[in-house]
């Protein structure tokens, strides 16, 4: 389902994930549930459809306070973070990309730590904060060594550029 809604089959793809998660659901088991849910989070983000996204977002995180399979919780933040952004809510946004990251350094998760750096980033520099959204996204890039062909990494190497020629802040 995720991959068609990569290939912009947003509807059926978000159905089929939907159905995976009710499958998997009626068997019982409880993990890697956090896992699946990111491929439905990133699919109702896809889709414009962020009121869904957040209330699964919700549904997540709530499920790995009351289990072990917390691998995951950073990237629930970051796309949590997405979807409020979506949705127009930047302070909650910022809080939740915050969140991430602190999640993400905790479990020293670099690739989790990149992806809420570079959202936090997106959303900073929205607002015309490109001097605070540098530092986190520069960190988060310097811990790779290798796998710069990779997305996330081309990504976030774009949009280090972009933010780096920005004019200073004014606010300080």
């Amino acid at each position: 389902g995720w991959v068609a809604c990569q290939r912009g089959d947003l509807e059926g793809g978000t159905a089929q994930i939907q159905t995976g998660l009710e499958l998997h659901a009626a068997t019982g088991a409880r993990l890697p549930r956090a896992y699946y849910m990111t491929y439905l989070l990133d699919a109702l983000l896809l889709a414009g459809r962020p009121a869904e996204g957040l209330a699964a977002a919700r549904e997540a995180l709530a499920m790995s306070e009351t289990q072990f399979d917390v691998f995951y919780d950073a990237e629930l933040f970051r796309l949590q973070g997405e979807l409020l952004r979506a949705s127009g809510e930047a302070a909650e946004a910022e809080a939740s990309f915050r969140k991430a990251l602190d999640v993400a350094r905790s479990q020293e998760a670099r690739a989790f730590e990149l992806r809420a750096a570079a959202g936090l980033a997106r959303l900073l520099a929205e607002q015309g904060r490109a001097g605070e959204a540098l530092p986190p996204l520069e960190a988060a890039y310097a811990a790779f060594q290798e796998g710069f062909a990779t997305r996330d990494l081309q990504e976030a190497r774009e949009l280090l550029g972009r933010l780096s020629v920005s004019p200073p802040d004014p606010r300080g």
